[in-house]
């Protein structure tokens, strides 16, 4: 399965509902979609906050 960025905001949205948003973390995120935690940055253009 291709993983997309609807899919990893997906499963970020899951986290923070099961965990709480400050349980959130990039490696979290990848356990659930099964891919390693590097591969993430194919997906999301930045941490930045703001």
């Amino acid at each position: 399965m291709k993983t997309t960025k609807e899919a990893v905001i997906k499963a970020t949205s899951d986290l923070a509902d099961e965990k709480g948003l400050n349980n959130v973390s990039l490696k979290a995120v990848a356990q659930k979609l099964n891919i390693r935690t590097p591969s993430l940055y194919n997906h999301i253009e930045s941490l930045d906050k703001s």
